[in-house]
């Protein structure tokens, strides 16, 4: 993946710069470890207490409130994301989003979460079109 092409659109997109000192990159603890365990980790969020909420090449991974740890398809997180923002429109509250009965995904602000979503949009896209020349 052209990981100068990724990091372009997160400045585009401002992510690091709303996501302040919750942003991680591939310089983050929480990004090492992901990669470590065969993740392709690439950015994202994590609070001071370790919930966090990474983008990877294809999937977005993630630690729950409640301790769960898990990942979702780059597609089905932006489906969730998207249909999300539509039922609470631009006034919502953004801090959480729900992804299935008993787990949230910390999403920090309404600013990261639009950041990240395009971020996720653009590496969805990567992927849709790599899998067309295969």
């Amino acid at each position: 993946m052209a990981e100068v092409n990724i990091k372009a659109r997160i400045e585009q997109n401002g992510f690091d710069i709303y996501a302040e000192d919750a942003f991680r990159d591939e310089n983050a603890e929480i990004i090492k470890y992901l990669n470590s365990i065969g993740k392709k980790a690439l950015v994202g969020i994590q609070r001071e207490d370790g919930i966090y909420t990474i983008v990877g090449e294809e999937y977005v991974y993630y630690l729950t409130l409640s301790g769960t740890t898990g990942e979702m398809s780059l597609d089905a997180f932006r489906k969730i994301l998207k249909a999300d923002a539509m039922s609470l429109g631009k006034k919502g509250d953004f801090q959480f989003l729900k992804i299935n009965e008993q787990d949230t995904v910390w999403l920090k602000s309404v600013e990261t979460m639009n950041a990240m979503w395009n971020t996720i949009m653009y590496l969805d896209d990567i992927n849709k079109r790599k899998r067309k020349t295969e």
